[in-house]
């Protein structure tokens, strides 16, 4: 477990059991088989001095949630904190979703809703990204192409930003400085490529810019003809 999710279970336990029974109880965790869960369970084995509040058991010498299903031990103020119910004792888990994912309850990640492929950009230069049927859908790049220039990268992944190639922006997006696809215009006139724009170096990005409209052509003016004669020629 990373110490941001440490950190989310430490707070939440300690809400109704204090920091150092919350210690005592993640200190004495068991694994259930889940890879970086944070699991509060076991055979009581030391008495809790002060008891335990009611629908809490004394585990290893702390008060944990007791339970007889899954849904006791929810956490319904944090929808990345998912739990278990496992021997009679609530178990917890801080999930952590990728770019692209939100948590939607119960420690799951699921992605994220999307109108455009532009909803679903994500910075991760090994990640491309698409909106199918209302849902972002990811693919992972493998290998990861490094780059130092634009020249450094393929059609596919052709902007080198930040080190590394990354997707080419959603027609109408522009790249900025913080290598993310922004829909935006400069000086009224909207953007399609995906140059990064620079504020330091005064660069900006390229522009659909239209042609001016074409020049008058002046038309000379007519030249006057001679009449031609009339008469009768003299002898």
């Amino acid at each position: 477990m990373d110490s941001q999710g440490f950190d989310r279970l430490t707070r939440r336990l300690a809400g109704s059991i204090g920091r150092r029974g919350a210690l005592r109880a993640l200190a004495g965790m068991a694994g259930l088989g889940i890879a970086g869960s944070a699991v509060v369970r076991g055979r009581a084995q030391a008495e809790c001095p002060d008891g335990c509040p009611r629908n809490q058991r004394c585990v290893d010498g702390a008060c944990v949630r007791a339970c007889q299903g899954d849904g006791e031990c929810r956490d319904r103020a944090d929808a990345c904190i998912g739990g278990r119910c496992s021997d009679g004792v609530c178990s917890q888990f801080a999930a952590r979703c990728e770019a692209g994912y939100l948590c939607c309850g119960n420690g799951e990640c699921c992605p994220q809703s999307c109108r455009l492929d532009f909803d679903c950009f994500v910075v991760d230069p090994c990640v491309t990204s698409r909106c199918v049927e209302g849902t972002c859908a990811f693919t992972r790049r493998d290998p990861c192409v490094v780059c130092a220039v634009d020249a450094d990268c393929d059609l596919a992944s052709g902007i080198c930003c930040g080190g590394a190639c990354i997707s080419p922006c959603p027609e109408g997006s522009i790249l900025s400085k913080g290598c993310e696809c922004r829909v935006t215009a400069l000086d009224g006139v909207i953007i399609t490529s995906n140059a990064a724009i620079d504020d330091a170096s005064g660069a900006d990005g390229e522009r659909d810019v239209p042609p001016p409209p074409p020049e008058p052509t002046a038309v000379p003016p007519a030249v006057p003809t001679a009449a031609p004669a009339t008469g009768t020629p003299a002898a």
